[in-house]
Order: structure tokens, then sequence, then C-alpha cells
């Protein structure tokens, strides 16, 4: 739903402002989340969803989430309750795949030409991780999984037995 969402929210304030504001762990860290089926809904998921529409809206406010993220990107690992820990690296560089997409050919294109169909997009994504942005979105990505390892690492040792 965020990432049809984000479709709305390419030309509608009110969509594109909640998931500005969702794209957040904050935001359903505070919420009261629930199970689907057997799998519990995270807040580390859904936040990943909300920047993964932003991406699909392709609108500047978006790009400066995506930047933002960038710059601070100890804020890519959510710890939820109980402790668990999840990384929204991977819907960061997905959101900027989808942008780049929706900017060259335009959402209608995008959502029937690429992202309808799953081969095509896989194919269009491999192209892109060769690109400049590609590279270094990917590049990010890993600095940033690798920083929270070792900050997780640095919580334990200073843990107590």
């Amino acid at each position: 739903m965020p990432e049809l969402c984000g479709v709305l929210a390419h030309r509608n304030d009110d969509a594109l402002g909640f998931l500005l504001e969702a794209s957040r762990a904050e935001f359903w860290l505070a919420q009261r989340l629930w199970r689907a089926d057997r799998i519990r809904v995270s807040a580390r998921m859904l936040t990943g969803a909300c920047i993964a529409g932003l991406g699909l809206s392709a609108r500047q406010e978006a790009r400066e989430l995506l930047d933002w993220y960038r710059n601070h990107p100890q804020e890519v690992r959510v710890t939820g309750p109980g402790g668990t820990e999840g990384s929204l690296d991977g819907s960061v560089v997905y959101a900027a795949f989808m942008m780049t997409i929706v900017q060259d050919l335009g959402i209608e294109a995008a959502m029937d030409d690429v992202f309808y169909d799953p081969d095509r997009m896989l194919s269009r994504f491999r192209v892109w991780r060769k690109t400049p942005e590609g590279v270094a979105w990917y590049t990010w990505a890993g600095g940033a999984e690798q920083g929270a390892v070792e900050r997780s690492g640095k919580k334990a040792e200073g843990a107590k037995p």
C-alpha cells in the first residue's frame, strides 16, 4: 500500500506528506503494529515500504529524504520492540532506482512498462546498478551496513555479562 501511495504522491501533496512522515522509523515505532498471518509487521518493513513509495513519487522532497539518509547512514538501522534490528539501506537504494526510472519515463510508463513486469524491472535494475548513480548508492549502502555492524559490535563489547 505505501508504494501505491507513492504513485498518488506523484501529484498529491497529502499523500506525499504522509509518506515523508512515515519514512522515518520513529513514526512506526510509535504505532501499535499488527500481525499478518504468521508474520509480524515491523517498523522497518513499513518504513522501508514508505521510502520505496517516495521513490515512485519522484518528487524533490523525496530526493531530499534520500539524501538525508545518505548523509545520516546511522539512521538506516532500525531497532524495534524486543531489540530486533533491521536495515533500511536496501529500501533507500530501491527508492533511488525507482525515482530514476520515473524521472526518465514518467510515472505512467514506469508503472506500465517497467514496474508491472518483474523481469523488466530486474533487467532495468541491473543496468541502473552499473551507472554512476547506481554504483554510488551501492557503495553507500555497503558503508552504511558496515558502520551499523561496527556500532552493534561496539555496543556488544560494552555490554555487561
